[in-house]
């Protein structure tokens, strides 16, 4: 079910407040990726080598985080691998390496 954030009385949540609620009331780290897998949040996740994964947590273990991105392709992603995690905000998101900028220092 595609997530919807309206609240009780017609007026809009932020996707993080809820997220956050989630982390502290549910448990932490699996209440909040619970919200994230039902709602079908769009996230970044990197990699602690720098690669970037964009797409929807379809689900998650003890070890593991599976993503959905946009084309369908599936991944699962060891969960001692990821440096963060972070909310995209809704819209067509696009995979891609994440790619380190350098910095040439003039002396």
């Amino acid at each position: 079910m595609p997530y919807n954030h309206k609240n009780k009385e017609g007026g809009r949540e932020s996707t993080a407040r809820l997220f956050s609620a989630a982390f502290a009331k549910e448990g932490g780290q699996n209440g909040a990726l619970k919200f994230l897998a039902d709602n079908a949040v769009p996230v970044c996740i990197f990699l602690i080598t720098g690669v970037k994964f964009e797409g929807v947590i379809n689900s998650f273990d003890q070890y593991t985080v599976g993503i959905v991105d946009i084309k369908g392709n599936q991944q699962l992603i060891y969960k001692d691998k990821i440096s963060t995690l972070t909310l995209r905000r809704v819209g067509v998101f696009t995979p891609r390496m994440h790619q380190e900028q350098t910095v040439s220092s003039q002396d």
